[in-house]
């Protein structure tokens, strides 16, 4: 795992939801590894960074629909 952007880690993961990931990263503070956050343009993290996110999310996602099928 090396550096990735935003874009290209929801295409790589299937995740269409880039708007969502790149608030979660931003309320979380994560520093991208070239650029910070109130600059524009092309910002790398590191792919482990974004992945422990994306699979937060989807753990979220799962426990409430478990939850949800429950009622």
């Amino acid at each position: 795992m090396g550096l990735i952007t935003i874009p290209y880690f929801c295409r790589k993961y299937d995740f269409h939801e880039a708007d969502v990931l790149r608030n979660i990263v931003k309320f979380l503070r994560i520093q991208p590894v070239t650029g910070n956050l109130e600059t524009r343009g092309m910002r790398f993290y590191r792919e482990k960074d974004l992945l422990f996110v994306y699979d937060q999310l989807i753990k979220m996602a799962e426990i409430k629909k478990t939850d949800f099928e429950e009622v």
